[in-house]
């Protein structure tokens, strides 16, 4: 009885990253969704604003997002880091959605992700990730002891 009282009071971390591979245009649509509580605190520790607050859709709030993901996300095409544009973000309930792009992706045949978003934030942080190429669909799990995956298309 206890054990599951335990369980539901427990808050249990998790991100959603999911990287979907343009099978029509050479890019990777990348979608990010994590809780709005967990990324505001990762932002005001990133940032040492404790008044910052996500929404607020403000260019201060935009900026935030774009330096956190820079130092906590990086994508590899063949062994070549990829620059990421950050499109925006949306608030859905008690969740941010946070969407990126990566252009001109061609003869796609490596992809390694590296994500350490809310790593620093939580021992039982997971990030679970997502990648998708037409039919082809691969998951991994990341947490402090393995932030990064490969991805490999035969």
């Amino acid at each position: 009885m206890y054990l599951i009282l335990w369980l539901l009071l427990h808050p249990y971390h998790v991100s959603v990253c999911e990287i979907v591979i343009g099978t029509e245009a050479p890019t990777l649509q990348i979608t990010h969704r994590m809780f709005t509580e967990d990324l505001e605190l990762a932002l005001r520790r990133h940032t040492e604003d404790p008044s910052l607050h996500v929404i607020e859709d403000s260019s201060v709030v935009m900026s935030a997002l774009k330096s956190y993901f820079q130092k906590n996300f990086s994508l590899w095409v063949n062994d070549e880091n990829k620059d990421f544009v950050f499109l925006r973000f949306e608030i859905e309930d008690d969740l941010t959605w946070c969407f990126l792009e990566v252009t001109d992706v061609r003869d796609l045949k490596l992809l390694h992700v590296q994500n350490s978003l809310l790593l620093d934030l939580f021992d039982d942080q997971k990030n679970l990730l997502h990648v998708k190429s037409g039919m082809l669909k691969k998951s991994y799990l990341l947490d402090k002891e393995t932030v990064s995956a490969q991805f490999v298309l035969e």
